[in-house]
């Protein structure tokens, strides 16, 4: 098994440094771990990518649609500690050797970016964030604020929960108008929810095209080789973890 899963679509993709960690690379949120163990298994895991951890910048994730634009001033805040200098589920920077980092433990975890101006976002998919329209939010962002042209967004959804395993009785999200087309009632009177195809919904409506959107396969609440609240939650572990998603643009290699 490698070391740190990559979206091969996207790794052609000049001076863009992106990747998720596996299970085995260690817990990676100090919500469920000591916080040197943690610190030690960011530091590895962003190693083997060529990144310095003081070159990188996170956020505390509060299942909403805040999304903050960071730039260099912010490279430390909450990758040492639980310190709260940075809340809501989405960053985005136009810095070149600065990179964005989430944890992750089923809810979808989202790079987009612009490849023409070399501008990376991170976006942690919850259901409530996505009820919130981040990536509605985000698009916004990128086209009005950095005047993107939807020729050049790309976007890679890492590994996350499928629908197949986002199953639950009668979800509060059949109350909420806008879901009717991601969900399906199943045969043992549960309801499946398709956050994917939710989030995808929003992203196309800005006219991304279909062949710039890319998705993991993996569904991490059947894949043990990442952390996975639901997978833990049904069988019953009390010793949760995260694993870790990173994103940044390089400086040009002249």
């Amino acid at each position: 098994m490698e070391d740190i899963y990559q979206i091969k679509e996207i790794l052609t993709i000049p001076n863009l440094v992106h990747g998720f960690s596996f299970k085995e690379s260690g817990n990676m949120s100090f919500n469920w771990g000591e916080q040197e163990e943690v610190l030690s298994n960011r530091k590895a895991f962003l190693s083997k990518l060529g990144i310095d951890i003081n070159s990188c910048v996170s956020t505390k994730l509060e299942n909403n649609n805040n999304i903050t634009i960071v730039d260099k001033k912010d490279l430390g805040k909450r990758m040492f500690d639980k310190s709260t200098l940075i809340s809501g589920d989405g960053l985005i920077t136009k810095e070149k050797d600065m990179f964005l980092f989430i944890v992750i433990g089923d809810c979808l975890p989202c790079i987009i970016f612009d490849r023409k101006q070399e501008i990376a976002g991170i976006f942690h998919l919850s259901w409530e964030a996505t009820e919130a329209k981040i990536c509605r939010k985000a698009m916004h962002i990128f086209l009005s604020e950095f005047k993107s042209n939807p020729e050049d967004i790309f976007v890679a959804i890492g590994p996350g929960i499928h629908k197949e395993s986002h199953y639950f009785k009668d979800p509060i999200q059949k109350q909420l108008p806008g879901w009717e087309n991601f969900l399906e009632d199943l045969p043992n009177g549960e309801t499946s929810i398709d956050v994917i195809s939710y989030n995808v919904s929003q992203i196309k409506s800005f006219g991304i095209s279909q062949d710039h959107i890319f998705i993991s396969d993996i569904d991490t609440a059947q894949n043990i080789h990442f952390f996975s609240h639901r997978r833990d939650k049904r069988e019953g572990n009390q010793q949760e973890g995260r694993f870790a998603a990173v994103v940044g643009f390089r400086s040009k290699i002249l």
